[in-house]
């Protein structure tokens, strides 16, 4: 599939855990990455817990942070003469700023990855953030994707064009007579 430009599906992200902890965390971040570099990139299990015998909307929010970050790692690290930058590094010199640099501009937003869940703040600024874990975290998020989501409609073109599929896909079992 991929040698032609095809999506590939594969199994992962689901979890054996019966709650949203460490368990589920490991399995979930394991089984996605391990389908990102087998070259898959359509993923189904994500959100699975209990042996597929759930789906946790918990679940699939922290699934959605692995797929984010798997799919981060995956695209590797570009090394050129651009992302080198040794004019750069010659420029501002031993103990100078990169922050300030055009070059770091250019490149920060789409070299970091940026955690949703993660939390990268020090010991005392999560304690001020109210010292929420991982599952409260998520749960939040769940929340308020929730509360805010807005589904934003097809075009019309596009329900048009799905509809004539349908209406030509059942006229074709009609004449198999299936």
């Amino acid at each position: 599939a991929q040698s032609f430009g095809l999506p590939s599906w594969g199994l992962a992200g689901a979890t054996d855990s019966k709650r949203l902890d460490a368990q589920a965390g490991i399995e979930s971040a394991f089984h996605i990455l391990a389908q990102g570099l087998g070259g898959l990139n359509l993923i189904h299990d994500v959100g699975y817990m209990d042996s597929g015998m759930v789906c946790s909307a918990e679940m699939l929010v922290m699934g959605d942070e692995v797929v984010g970050m798997t799919k981060r790692f995956m695209r590797g690290i570009e090394v050129n003469a651009e992302t080198l930058a040794r004019d750069v590094i010659a420029q501002v010199g031993p103990g100078g700023h990169y922050l300030q640099e055009d070059h770091t501009y250019d490149h920060f937003r789409t070299e970091l990855w940026r955690p949703t869940l993660l939390t990268r703040r020090s010991h005392d600024d999560w304690e001020a953030m109210g010292a929420k874990d991982m599952e409260q975290r998520v749960q939040e998020k769940a929340q308020a994707i929730d509360a805010d989501h807005q589904v934003k409609p097809l075009p019309d073109a596009l329900l048009a064009k799905l509809d004539q599929l349908k209406q030509q896909g059942e006229k074709e079992l009609i004449e198999r007579d299936v």
